[in-house]
């Protein structure tokens, strides 16, 4: 190559800033606010159903990321929804949610209906764990009692 190259070169790529400035250039900064505001909105979805389905989770309350505790979610949901396994509650394995633009309503309100059908499940199957130890309970009290 003839000529001398003046440019800094380094171990990173610029297609990060391209990509950015492709972004920028194709929504514009109103798209690109409009996007973001979706994408808050469905961050904040997810957090408010998880929360009244009693599922722990860390959110930052200006990222898009949503970590929850692996204990609440089944493997078969991990893997149908295709969660991030990571590790971050004190080294207790975790599932992490980035929503972005394809992560729309649609597909929250799905991942939704499946944690609670399964967190009803394991309730069910806690409630009739408990019944069968306080019958087990009543029974020796009333052998007890005779």
């Amino acid at each position: 190559v003839e000529g001398l190259d003046m440019t800094l070169s380094g171990s990173r790529s610029g297609m990060v800033a391209v990509a950015t400035w492709a972004i920028l250039a194709l929504h514009g900064p109103g798209g690109w606010k409009r996007k973001i505001k979706i994408i808050t909105e469905n961050t904040n979805f997810l957090c408010s159903e998880l929360e009244a389905l009693g599922i722990a989770y860390y959110r930052h309350p200006h990222m898009n990321i949503v970590a929850i505790k692996a204990g609440g979610i089944s493997k078969s949901i991990a893997k149908k929804y295709h969660l991030v396994p990571k590790s971050y509650f004190e080294n207790q394995p975790a599932y992490k949610i980035v929503v972005m633009g394809h992560v729309d309503r649609e597909v929250l309100t799905a991942f939704i209906h499946d944690l609670r059908e399964e967190v009803i499940q394991k309730r069910r199957a806690e409630k009739l764990r408990l019944l069968k130890r306080l019958a087990e309970l009543l029974q020796t009290t009333l052998n007890l009692i005779n």
